[in-house]
């Protein structure tokens, strides 16, 4: 009976804290909290469920981040840095801080403000780089030749040119596999 008991303990609570997690809503992780104990009183020093004891912390950080996410970057950013102390694969806490940085980083770039963006992409480029990804810098932009403004200036398209894979020409027209027609003799 004791066995039953802790495993639905053990499922509601990991139930409750995906629940909440997508919801966004951390009052379910307190409920979560209480099914983990309740399932540790049953089974001292079990290791799921002290593993999923230690995760409520963990994500009422990353409810915090998706919560802040659209609104203040600067809260979003920090409660992602904390949980990479802890564990920077955490429901992709890796790739949102590094999209958080890289947002913020442009932002800041706009305003003008060169080095507090530099700075960021600087931490962007570690974030990634901590998970053994190697991050080459992007090319240099080009500058596009200017759009046309003037109302009815044409924009011509380039001409259609085909060049056949191999280098031979033949004819496009007919397609492959087909022979050529045969010549015919003029009377």
């Amino acid at each position: 009976m004791n066995d039953l008991l802790y495993q639905t303990h053990l499922k509601y609570g990991e139930l409750l804290v995906d629940r909440a997690l997508h919801e966004l809503d951390p009052t379910e992780l307190d409920l979560a909290a209480t099914q983990f104990q309740s399932a540790l009183d049953l089974r001292t020093g079990d290791e799921a469920a002290t593993k999923g004891r230690d995760e409520i912390p963990l994500a009422r950080k990353r409810i915090l981040a998706e919560q802040n996410r659209q609104s203040d970057d600067d809260a979003a950013i920090a409660a992602l840095e904390e949980i990479m102390k802890v564990a920077p694969d955490y429901w992709r806490t890796r790739e949102t801080l590094y999209a958080l940085l890289l947002r913020k980083a442009y932002r800041l770039w706009e305003a003008g403000d060169r080095e507090g963006a530099h700075a960021l992409l600087r931490r962007a480029l570690e974030v990634q780089a901590e998970a053994g990804r190697r991050i080459e810098h992007p090319p240099t932009p080009v500058a596009l030749p200017p759009w046309p403004t003037e109302p009815g200036s044409p924009i011509e398209p380039a001409p259609f040119q085909s060049i056949p894979r191999d280098g031979h020409d033949r004819d496009l027209t007919r397609p492959s596999g087909v022979p050529a027609p045969a010549p015919t003799e003029l009377k």
